[in-house]
């Protein structure tokens, strides 16, 4: 399960369960039968793992939370309160450092789902935003269902208080990352492998911001020697590796 989530990068969370829900499957996949609770052990007891936004909801290798801490900041940015607004996200926050670990549900002011599927109550969509910004973290779950907590009292402190990696660099060592895990990909490929300036890092107050310049970053990564530009065949544009790829 370690070298699933250390080759990967990220495990993508799911709720489809046909044969078992669908992040449990990329690790049988690989190496076969393996104790069915070791995700979450990993997970929400070691502490090894933690949840949020990959490419979409994922189980992340601790190491890279200081790598995301711009995603963070960058939500904490992106919507636009009213007063009202904010002073109910400020009671949720507040509920959940007095109750938590605690669902959406369980809130004391969650108020009514809008409708099936995504149609989240006022407190889950809060919880939701809290998390994005990174002042909540997932503690655990409850036959599937979210526990939300304080970040401070799930990600470890020497995690927590590292400093966080600087946006620009942050971004490389995803493409670095996200490159280990594809193999080869054109810089577009990569960088949506976490979503990187997708429209979920562009969205601020005010709408969508411009997205960046990122192959402005593959290009100082090839002339770092931190990645390799190659051809592929049948591909319009150049492909990217990582210096120890093996090449069939």
């Amino acid at each position: 399960m370690r070298a699933t989530a250390r080759r990967l990068g990220a495990i993508q969370i799911d709720s489809v369960n046909v044969l078992a829900r669908a992040h449990y499957l990329p690790t049988f996949s690989r190496y076969g039968p393996y104790r069915a609770d070791a995700l979450d052990q990993l997970a929400y007891e070691k502490r090894e793992l933690f949840e949020y936004w990959g490419h979409a909801a994922c189980f992340l290798p601790l190491e890279m939370y200081p790598l995301l801490r711009w995603r963070m900041e960058r939500q904490r940015g992106a919507w636009t309160l009213s007063p009202a607004r904010a002073a109910f996200m400020e009671a949720v926050y507040q509920e959940v450092a007095d109750r938590g670990p605690i669902a959406a549900g369980d809130l004391s002011i969650a108020g009514r789902s809008t409708g099936p599927w995504w149609g989240w109550s006022p407190g889950k969509l809060a919880v939701e935003i809290l998390l994005a910004q990174g002042k909540l973290a997932i503690a655990g779950r409850r036959r599937f269902e979210r526990l939300y907590d304080l970040t401070e009292r799930v990600i470890p402190d020497r995690v927590l208080n590292a400093p966080p990696t600087a946006e620009r660099e942050a971004k490389k060592e995803l493409f670095l990352r996200a490159a280990g895990a594809m193999g080869v990909g054109t810089a577009r490929d990569i960088a949506q492998y976490f979503h990187v300036d997708a429209w979920w890092d562009r969205r601020s107050a005010g709408g969508t911001v411009p997205q960046s310049n990122t192959q402005e970053l593959f290009e100082e990564l090839v002339g770092e020697g931190r990645l390799q530009v190659m051809q592929v065949e049948g591909w319009k544009r150049p492909g990217y590796v990582l210096p120890r790829a093996l090449i069939p």
